[in-house]
């Protein structure tokens, strides 16, 4: 196997390599998620917080496209955290009370206290990374959903999973930290001059078994 650091370029072309492996000759895919085209900052919130461990177009999409129907006013911060103290982050997300639960009412809070009141702003505070990183401190979030809430503003990044670790592998790939993997993504992509979020959506969706 070989050694990850000193074959960075060398392992990003194995992944480009593989990624046009994966070519059917349609187009690319753009990165869809339930709430990728919405400005409905309680449907990123959900979308970002339900995505883990379940399978997401059974489990993710619909309870999302539910919350922006039953709850429009939480489009902004002030209105989703009235939702929240009125019916509660659980019946807001359909699930169980439990950790993801918690983690929006916690998320709401941080983005309470770093003044994001759009997903305007959503955006310019996720775009300043050391910003962003301050939600590691919310429980429950890790860099990948912080790169999910990335990915569902528009900016282009990657969610690791295990789909596109599988992908890595797939490419003949020695295993590495998803903190190394990042750079892999990102010079894969720019050798294939597409978007890291293009890349992502490409292996995601082959490793899924997603067709759309």
């Amino acid at each position: 196997m070989q050694d990850f650091r000193s074959g960075e370029q060398e392992a990003a072309a194995k992944l480009a390599a593989y990624a046009r492996s994966l070519d059917t000759g349609r187009a690319l895919p753009d990165w869809s998620r339930a709430s990728a085209d919405s400005e409905h900052l309680g449907a990123k919130l959900a979308d970002a917080v339900l995505q883990r461990a379940v399978n997401y177009e059974r489990f993710v999409r619909p309870r999302v496209e539910r919350l922006v129907l039953r709850y429009p006013d939480a489009h902004n911060l002030t209105g989703l955290q009235r939702a929240v103290a009125e019916v509660g982050a659980s019946k807001m997300l359909d699930v169980a009370s439990g950790e993801k639960p918690l983690t929006f009412e916690s998320l709401v809070q941080a983005l309470a206290l770093e003044r994001v009141e759009s997903v305007a702003d959503l955006r310019e505070f996720l775009s300043d990374r050391w910003r962003a990183n301050r939600l590691l401190d919310v429980p429950g979030v890790g860099p990948k959903t912080i790169a999910f809430l990335k990915l569902l503003v528009g900016l282009d990044a990657v969610a690791l999973d295990k789909h596109l670790l599988a992908a890595l592998k797939s490419a003949g790939i020695a295993p590495c930290d998803p903190s190394e993997a990042e750079p892999l993504f990102r010079l894969a992509a720019q050798e294939l001059g597409i978007t890291m979020s293009q890349l992502d959506a490409l292996l995601w969706r082959h490793g899924s078994g997603t067709t759309n």
